[in-house]
Parts: structure tokens; C-alpha cells; sequence
């Protein structure tokens, strides 16, 4: 099999394509890269007769990038990275650290004792002042995407299905119990929920909840985008809901949240990871911070949590 040798015509050419892919079609390409669509068409002629093969086609459908054409997008991709990477290389031998360092955390995790994220942003920012540092709060399942189409470098959230090939150290647990608004009359038992009127506070990407919904056959009025909104949900009272125990712990004082009684079999466990794209070579900012990350736990490679019913 020849391999394939990249010209700096092949990386342009490859860059033009990977904008095409990513603007969805030649109209929105031409204000992206500030060409006609003539020449982009010419540009994308100019590849497939590179790579002996269909990239996209343009009929009735719309644009569609075909099957190969997906494959010669992760090329593209890869390639951008690396020029990335070498850029950021070359500014760290002659300036320093330096470049941007995107982190993504799932909601609600600052409060958890055994997150020690806070601590390896400060760590980090003391070894690396010229790097900026953008955080941002999202729910897993954005921030898996996030990963996917690297609008992060790494993101902090519960172990991903394997099938996004994804990378994940396992770092902390987090403990989950079903929790509602305590009555006025006192404690509140697992049998009486549905007496009581209880409705379930169901999570968006929440299997637990769907489960404790054929169990207990209540009904699910209340509908949560993340985990501060389920929280707010239970906190109104008549919502039961899982919460992990450390969000539960700050807010009890005052909402009056406690366990249900007689749901100690329904409690379960989640392991949260620091996760990446396996595929993805780490900028020397993003390698920097994974070291900050070993230092701060020293915990990478233990068996993470079943993510089961206890």
C-alpha cells in the first residue's frame, strides 16, 4: 500500500474541505473562507483527484458528506491539529506556556469534597500564568459532544459509553439517593409517596429515573435539564428525585430535603473521569494540565464505580 505524502497544496486543500464539512455546503463556505464558489468546487475537484474518491455530493438531498468522505474529514482534521500543536510548541520553546487550555465540567461538581478540580486550576495557573484558562458548566452529555468535536480539550464528568472512543481517567465517585422535600409531619417513607401525590423530577439522559419510574409506578410532571434544575424541582416539594449526597448536604438546611425512607436499595454510585479524545494529541498546555491532574489525585487507572443500583 503507497502512502501518502502531504504537500503544503494537500494541507490547503484539506483545510478548504474541512471548513466546506464543517459550514454544512458551498454556500456558507464562501463567506468561511472568503472564496467563490467556484474555486471552492475547483479546490474540492483538485483532493477528490488527490484521493481517488467522492467526498461530498450536492443534489435534491442537499450537501452530503459521503462515507469516505468522513474518513478524508478526520484526515483534515488531524492535520489541522497538528499544525496546531506545532504552532503552540514553537511559542512554548520561544515565549513559554502558553495558548488556551478549554476545560468542561459537569453541573454541581464544585460542591462534591473529593473534586479537587479547584485546587488543580490553582496549581496550574501558578505553573502556567501566560496560558488562558476557560471553564465551562455544562450536562454530560453536551460536554461529551464538546470532547467529540473538540470544542474541549478535556471535560470532567461521568465515565462516557465506550462507543464514543473517548479516553477516561477515573478520578472521584459520586453517591446518588433518592431524595424529596421532608413533610411538616415528619419522615417520609418510600410506600406513602404515591398516596402523598409524589410525582417523579425526571433528568434529561437519566436511566435511573426511568427505572425508579416502573418501580414505583408515580407519575413524572416535572422535567430537569441538569442537576441544579432536578434540585429545584424537589426543593418545591411534591417532587422525589436522585441527588448526589454532597449537593443534598448543602441544601437540606433550608429546603428541608431528606432521603426517602426504605429507598436505601435504590442508591448507586457514578465515577467521574477526566476525559478526552483518545485520537487527539494533547497541546502542551492541555499535556501540562493532564500532569497537574496526576499530581492532584494520584488515583488514574482504579476500577471505577458500576454506575448500578446499589
Amino acid at each position: 500500500m503507497e502512502r501518502i505524502r502531504l504537500t503544503e497544496r494537500d494541507l490547503r486543500l484539506l483545510s478548504i474541505f474541512r471548513v466546506l464539512v464543517e459550514t454544512g455546503g458551498l454556500t456558507a463556505a464562501e463567506t468561511s473562507l472568503g472564496m467563490e464558489r467556484s474555486t471552492i468546487s475547483r479546490h474540492l475537484q483538485a483532493l477528490e483527484g488527490r484521493v481517488g474518491g467522492t467526498l461530498c455530493t450536492r443534489g435534491p438531498a442537499g450537501f452530503q458528506v459521503t462515507e469516505f468522505g468522513h474518513k478524508v474529514y478526520q484526515a483534515a482534521l488531524a492535520a489541522r491539529d497538528a499544525t496546531l500543536r506545532a504552532e503552540e510548541a514553537l511559542t512554548e520553546a520561544v515565549n513559554g506556556l502558553s495558548g488556551k487550555l478549554l476545560l468542561g465540567v459537569a453541573d454541581n461538581t464544585i460542591s462534591n469534597p473529593d473534586c479537587h478540580l479547584v485546587r488543580a486550576i490553582g496549581k496550574f495557573r501558578a505553573m502556567a500564568p501566560d496560558v488562558e484558562t476557560h471553564l465551562s458548566i455544562a450536562p454530560p452529555p453536551e460536554l461529551i459532544q464538546d470532547i467529540i468535536h473538540r470544542r474541549l480539550d478535556y471535560a470532567f464528568l461521568a465515565v462516557p459509553p465506550a462507543r464514543f472512543g473517548l479516553a477516561a481517567e477515573p478520578l472521584f465517585d459520586e453517591e446518588f439517593r433518592l431524595y424529596a422535600r421532608r413533610p411538616a409531619s415528619g419522615v417520609l417513607l418510600l410506600r406513602d409517596l404515591a398516596r402523598l401525590g409524589f410525582a417523579i423530577a425526571m433528568r434529561a439522559n437519566h436511566w435511573q429515573s426511568q427505572v425508579l419510574t416502573e418501580e414505583l409506578r408515580l407519575p413524572h410532571h416535572g422535567f430537569a435539564r441538569g442537576l441544579e434544575s432536578e434540585a429545584m424541582l424537589i426543593a418545591s416539594g411534591g417532587y422525589v428525585g436522585f441527588l448526589p449526597t454532597h449537593l443534598v448536604g448543602a441544601l437540606a438546611p433550608r429546603y428541608r430535603m431528606a432521603e426517602v425512607r426504605g429507598a436505601e436499595h435504590l442508591r448507586y454510585a457514578i465515577t467521574f473521569s477526566l476525559v478526552n479524545d483518545r485520537k487527539r494529541m494533547a497541546s502542551p498546555a492541555g499535556h501540562a494540565f493532564a500532569q497537574v491532574m496526576h499530581d492532584v489525585y494520584g488515583t488514574y487507572g482504579r476500577a471505577p464505580a458500576t454506575g448500578q443500583f446499589l
